[in-house]
């Protein structure tokens, strides 16, 4: 019987396959079509060496996940999958890059509300800019330029304008 012993780094690979199972929405352990067993981490590095990582992140995470936090996630939980335990990162650096893809999708959040409000302040500035040009067309085409630059009380259409 071969033992293994738990080291800081074999916590790092399973922290590497925990990290994947949230991204792809699949256990560590896949049963196939054929009900036979694989490893999610074999799947993961079939996909990376094919280059379609991202078809294996689940749906509802790669549409709400901004693709530069997306990648910096993949990259370390990747580089937690190395095989020589030498190879992986430290858990301080590991932190350090899982906050970094934090700060991508918050900065990007961040950005995505500012310019909605943004989007709704311009959208209710055209709206109050067609109200002035509507009114100023209905104006100008039944007065006289005189009348309409004086906006004088004779002028019918004026009151009418101004009254809506």
């Amino acid at each position: 019987m071969e033992r293994c012993f738990l080291t800081k780094e074999s916590d790092i690979y399973s922290l590497g396959v925990v990290l994947f199972e949230m991204m792809c929405g699949r256990l560590a352990i896949l049963k196939d079509h054929k009900d036979e067993h694989r490893t999610l981490v074999s799947l993961v590095k079939q996909y990376y060496k094919e280059g379609k990582l991202d078809e294996l992140v689940f749906e509802g995470i790669r549409d709400k996940v901004v693709p530069k936090s997306l990648i910096t996630f993949q990259t370390i939980a990747y580089w937690c999958l190395s095989v020589e335990r030498e190879e992986r990162p430290t858990a301080r650096e590991v932190a350090l890059q899982l906050k970094k893809a934090l700060e991508f999708q918050e900065d990007f959040e961040i950005r995505k509300a500012k310019l909605q409000s943004d989007y709704k302040e311009m959208m209710r500035m055209l709206k109050l800019t067609d109200v002035y040009s509507n009114t100023s067309q209905r104006i100008s085409t039944t007065c006289s330029p005189k009348e309409s630059y004086f906006k004088t009380e004779k002028c019918a259409c004026h009151k009418a304008a101004m009254e809506k």
